[in-house]
């Protein structure tokens, strides 16, 4: 049984006449009536009861235009799925952020997605910045975005998509509170709260290279995993910290955020596999690009500095 058996069967059954059925098909009367033929003969079922006056369905007939109706519903559904998948309308696409990343860009470029294309799923992960790639060259990520480590990555496309500045986070009663800007040097005799260089090494790199082009190496007397919690810890008063800008948008209590005198820059990029074959993706990472060019970190609501 081929497609166009279906579509013979159905124009007759529509018709209940070959001479029409024809017209409509476009096909020569005795080629539909042969066609018509050698499909009840390989079902074995009358499919019509036919005389000189007129065309009927059978029992078989009717029982059978139903389920044809439904394969050419379903091949249609097919044919357009198929179609949108290789456009890149349809698929899932798996991609890792790092904390800064999904207090930023992220979000911003997600909402846009999920209402140009609501039929992709986006599948999001929060990983440390390290993790991320060799999960998106294992392939258990197709893309994510990160502060990159400092090596080469083989196989990986990388793009710098903001250059995230750093503040100093204070507990809110802290002296240097009161300054507009901080002098990195000002931190030398403060303990620090910082995240292990496994998390995140470039970030990580960055401040402790600034801290010393001041003149010190920070004080550290507590680690934590997540930006997040280091702010947290700040506002508890057990320390200070350098933390991206966009970390300042949780606003938390007991924290504030002062711009530094030399401004410190890391580069939040997006990664992902070199000539990856999936559309879904592309599309996804050139929503992101789009709104990486429109985000601006907003002002941070704080408290001002005292006079």
């Amino acid at each position: 049984m081929e497609y166009r058996h279906l579509k013979y069967f159905i124009a007759v059954a529509e018709e209940l006449s070959f001479t029409r059925a024809s017209a409509r098909l476009r096909v020569a009367q005795p080629h539909l009536s042969r066609e018509i033929r050698r499909l009840e003969e390989e079902l074995e079922v009358p499919l019509f009861a036919r005389d000189r006056r007129r065309v009927m369905l059978t029992a078989g007939g009717s029982a059978f235009l139903q389920s044809a109706y439904r394969i050419l519903e379903e091949t249609a559904e097919a044919v357009h799925t198929a179609k949108r998948a290789h456009r890149g309308q349809t698929g899932r696409v798996r991609i890792g952020f790092s904390t800064s990343a999904g207090l930023g860009v992220l979000p911003h470029a997600v909402r846009r997605f999920r209402q140009e294309w609501p039929e992709i799923e986006l599948a999001l992960t929060e990983y440390n910045s390290d993790e991320q790639p060799d999960l998106i060259r294992g392939g258990a990520l197709d893309a994510g975005l990160l502060y990159p480590p400092l090596r080469a990555e083989e196989g990986l496309s990388t793009e710098t998509l903001v250059a995230d500045p750093l503040l100093a986070a204070l507990p809110q009663d802290h002296p240097l509170g009161n300054r507009q800007k901080i002098a990195l040097e000002a931190l030398a005799d403060e303990p620090w709260i910082f995240f292990p260089r496994a998390v995140a090494s470039r970030l990580h790199d960055e401040i402790i290279h600034a801290c010393r082009e001041a003149g010190f190496t920070p004080r550290v007397v507590q680690e934590a995993l997540k930006l997040s919690t280091i702010a947290s810890l700040v506002a508890s008063g057990l320390g200070t910290c350098l933390v991206p800008i966009t970390l300042a948008r949780l606003r938390l209590p007991g924290t504030i955020y002062r711009p530094l005198v030399s401004p410190l820059q890391v580069p939040l990029t997006l990664m992902h596999r070199r000539n990856d074959p999936n559309p879904a993706l592309a599309m996804v990472i050139e929503t992101i690009r789009s709104e990486a060019r429109l985000f601006t970190a907003q002002p941070v609501q704080q408290p001002q500095p005292q006079t």
